[in-house]
């Protein structure tokens, strides 16, 4: 969005909201009780797919005894070691969407105590659009390339792709609340920016009188 940070007042913005990065949990649960917009609905069921697809292939193949226990645990564990292996991968995705809409000054935050991870453009004025392609590429892309492996491996491998979509999806939470939140205001014009130095996002909203 071509949009200083000074002129936001200017072009007829007010403060509605402020994310503290080191208070992002509560934060979350506080927006997780808005009104869901269509694009929560569609991360629910890309949510609920893997879990049905995980217990459909266990419970079947299970059945025809083409699985040993052992085997499916390991894959299963391998599952959960890639996402946490894609997690890099998964904030560089959000600073490439971030590039994509025109942000120079991207970095990353980490708060290892509590486990979550933050890509930040600092300074950078996004609108709810840009903002959607930041918070989507990631789990659109994870999408892909599990549907792509899974279309190429026996069902163990299938069993680890279908248990790394599923956990990485669950960890999008985040990034689908933040989009609920943006998609709810979208009429009212929001518009967020981040503050490194102060490890703070601000949301604002169009001053109806300016309409």
């Amino acid at each position: 969005m071509k949009m200083n940070v000074e002129e936001i007042a200017l072009n007829g913005y007010e403060l509605t909201d402020c994310l503290d990065h080191d208070a992002l949990i509560p934060f979350l649960n506080q927006k997780l009780q808005l009104k869901k917009s269509l694009a929560y609905y569609v991360y629910l069921v890309f949510l609920m797919l893997p879990l049905a697809a995980l217990s459909y292939t266990i419970t079947y193949f299970a059945a025809k005894g083409e699985l040993a226990l052992h085997t499916t645990i390991l894959h299963v564990v391998l599952g959960i070691v890639f996402v946490l292996a894609f997690i890099p991968i998964h904030e560089l995705l959000h600073w490439v969407a971030y590039k994509l809409v025109g942000a120079q000054k991207v970095s990353f935050q980490a708060n290892f105590k509590k486990l979550y991870f933050l890509t930040v453009a600092n300074k950078f004025v996004t609108n709810s659009s840009e903002f959607r392609l930041v918070a989507t590429l990631p789990f659109l892309s994870a999408i892909v390339l599990a549907i792509f492996a899974i279309a190429f491996s026996g069902v163990y491998w299938s069993i680890t792709w279908i248990v790394f979509l599923l956990i990485h999806n669950f960890f999008c939470g985040g990034d689908f609340i933040l989009l609920n939140f943006m998609e709810n205001n979208r009429k009212q014009g929001i518009i967020t920016y981040d503050d490194t130095e102060k490890k703070i996002s601000y949301f604002f909203l169009k001053n109806q009188q300016a309409y």
